[in-house]
């Protein structure tokens, strides 16, 4: 019995060694110290949640050969405007003390990806559409030095045709995050999937308001595309839903899973989203 617990409690300092060991290699002072800057786009409640997931991935990919910080003082959340944006990127692209760019969001991302000259590495994981957002790119990189990014949160034109299979529509309307639409300028008029499809549509940004979203679906519209609309909070996303509801438009959800639990009608992406794109991101950044 005694020997039993002797073997028991090794085991349990044997564990407890390498755990210790493996944060003081984390923090070990004679690893290169990278410093890592996040611009994201604006408030919102995923913001803190999406953040951790990406920092986890970065300490559990680089463990052991870089000792990779996240200092508060270098997370800037702007105001969902592009000017703040740009602002809150400038001042990281300018901060010494920042190694790597790091942009939460759809607006930030796309900043970063219209721009031809970079002086430290920038990372945007959140392009939406890389056709249509007319993003660089050169035998399969970006072509541009320091610039690394990630395409197709989702592939709307394969959302559209799994939406065609659900219900029969050749008038759709694209409710966009306007803050996100508005930094589109030169891509507004396109929506590669619906072209593609043949589809006709129209694209009406979304602020913080419900009621003047619905009041702007034309009245010849056959189904609804949600895109992320994080200016809605919970209690006007589900006016917004119900609104459709009422006007019986079917409606699909970029985000999938996360929306359609909030009451969308369907939706194809797993909550895995994040995650994916966080442990790609931390992949690069270690290459």
């Amino acid at each position: 019995m005694v020997r039993n617990l002797f073997i028991i409690a090794s085991i349990f300092l044997a564990i407890v060694y390498v755990e210790s060991g493996a944060q003081a290699t984390r923090h070990n002072g004679n690893l290169p110290v990278v410093t890592v800057g996040f611009v994201i786009d604006g408030p919102w409640s995923n913001n803190d949640e999406i953040a951790s997931i990406f920092q986890k991935e970065i300490l559990d990919i680089t463990i052991g050969e870089y000792d990779i910080r996240f200092p508060e003082d270098k997370s800037i959340v702007a105001d969902w405007t592009v000017d703040g944006i740009e602002s809150a990127f400038e001042q990281m692209l300018n901060d010494n003390e920042v190694d790597i760019v790091l942009t939460l969001g759809v607006i930030a991302s796309h900043q970063a990806v219209k721009r031809d000259r970079l002086p430290k590495p920038v990372f945007a994981p959140f392009i939406v559409d890389a056709h249509m957002q007319n993003v660089p790119s050169k035998d399969g990189t970006s072509g541009i030095k320091n610039l690394n990014y990630l395409t197709a949160i989702s592939n709307i034109a394969n959302d559209l045709e799994i939406f065609l299979e659900i219900v029969p529509f050749e008038n759709i309307v694209f409710l966009i995050n306007k803050p996100f639409w508005e930094s589109l300028h030169e891509c507004k008029s396109e929506m590669h999937g619906a072209e593609h499809l043949g589809l006709t549509f129209t694209q009406i940004p979304v602020s913080e308001s419900a009621e003047e979203a619905l009041k702007a679906i034309p009245e010849n519209t056959e189904a609804v595309y949600l895109g992320v609309l994080p200016l809605l909070g919970q209690s006007e996303y589900e006016k917004l839903i119900a609104g459709l509801i009422k006007k019986r438009l079917p409606n699909f959800a970029l985000t999938g899973i996360m929306d359609v639990e909030r009451g969308a009608m369907a939706g194809v992406m797993t909550r895995q989203l994040f995650i994916r794109r966080a442990r790609r991101i931390a992949l690069n950044i270690q290459r």
